[in-house]
């Protein structure tokens, strides 16, 4: 047993070596050798885990109960590993950098860990450029009374991305007129009365905010059952209605709206 460790180690020793030896020589042979420093405790800590048959949460806690320590924090550890980043010559811009927060965007998207421990939910929202990307390209063809096949095909791009943050993805039901003016419309490219009726709906659609929120944890409540339907004929106005059951509490309610013309 004493040889088979001595070997591991052994064969560790190397793999660090290796590893400093792709490290910039000269001026970094400070930030070499911190690396080393670092990388051999990493080391030494999973060997101590190897050995042990302790959990591994009571090993962790044990080598630094303040990692769990949100307050006491303060975000060191975020500050160090930028700290060792720019150590070995390999930072990452400012302008990437962000700190950790219960609110942040990615890829276009903000998220929110705001209700994650009370509602066990993590909510998504398009962040406010895109909002206000949107908001200018329905003012634009509101203005204009006009949508060539081009900005047909730009405003379904932003706005069915926007759509992926949505609750439901609401945001893709109304792109079918805008599709259909991006492949089969012909000239005059006037804006038509179910693309004025789709921007109404993008617009109402960011003035509720409906997020998409995405839980964390399996839902335990027994499934909503909802009934719809609705219909259109020549020379009426379109109407539908809904059946609702809730087997949670056994409840029952229904409803119905019909389009009329304005007054």
């Amino acid at each position: 047993m004493p040889h088979t460790e001595g070997r591991e180690r052994s064969k560790q020793a190397r793999s660090w070596r290796i590893l400093a030896s792709t490290l910039p020589r000269g001026r970094l042979e400070g930030p070499k050798r911190m690396a080393m420093s670092i990388l051999e405790s990493l080391s030494g800590l999973r060997a101590g885990i190897q050995r042990t048959s302790r959990p591994l949460r009571s090993v962790i806690n044990e080598v630094q109960c303040s990692l769990v320590d949100l307050q006491e924090a303060k975000g060191s550890g975020q500050a160090l590993i930028h700290e060792f980043f720019e150590a070995i010559g390999t930072g990452l811009p400012p302008d990437k950098r962000a700190w950790m927060s219960q609110q942040s965007t990615f890829l276009g998207v903000e998220h929110s860990f705001a209700a994650l421990l009370t509602e066990g939910q993590v909510a998504f929202w398009p962040k406010q450029e895109i909002e206000d990307k949107i908001r200018a390209q329905i003012a634009r063809f509101r203005d204009l009374k006009n949508c060539p096949p081009g900005d047909a095909s730009k405003f379904r791009g932003v706005t069915g991305f926007a759509g992926e943050a949505q609750f439901g993805q609401l945001g893709k039901a109304l792109m079918r007129p805008f599709k259909q003016r991006q492949y089969w419309d012909v000239p005059p490219w006037y804006l038509s009365k179910t693309m004025e009726r789709s921007l109404d709906f993008a617009e109402t659609l960011l003035d509720l905010r409906l997020e998409r929120k995405v839980p964390v944890a399996d839902d335990l409540r027994l499934v909503l059952v909802v009934a719809s339907d609705a219909q259109v004929e020549p020379g009426s106005w379109p109407g539908g209605g809904a059946l609702v059951l809730d087997p949670e509490d056994d409840s029952r309610w229904g409803g119905y709206f019909e389009f009329t013309a304005p007054a």
